[in-house]
């Protein structure tokens, strides 16, 4: 999501996306896109990590291990 707050209005855009324009904070009605809101969920946000990366980086560590040795 890319915020821009140094105008007279904030606006969103969702990077990624086909959205073409920038969206005002002030037209949104939905107040769990407003920016206080999106910083305090950003600060509740749990890096998840699945089980196939997990097991990736280990054999990688015993791989830089190995070659160590």
């Amino acid at each position: 999501m890319i915020v821009d707050d140094k105008g007279k209005y904030t606006t969103y855009q969702l990077s990624g996306t086909s959205q073409e324009r920038k969206v005002r904070d002030r037209s949104l009605k939905n107040q769990t896109f407003m920016k206080e809101a999106i910083s305090e969920q950003l600060k509740e946000n749990e890096i998840l990590y699945y089980d196939k990366s997990v097991d990736r980086y280990e054999d990688y560590q015993q791989e830089l291990t190995k070659n160590k040795s």
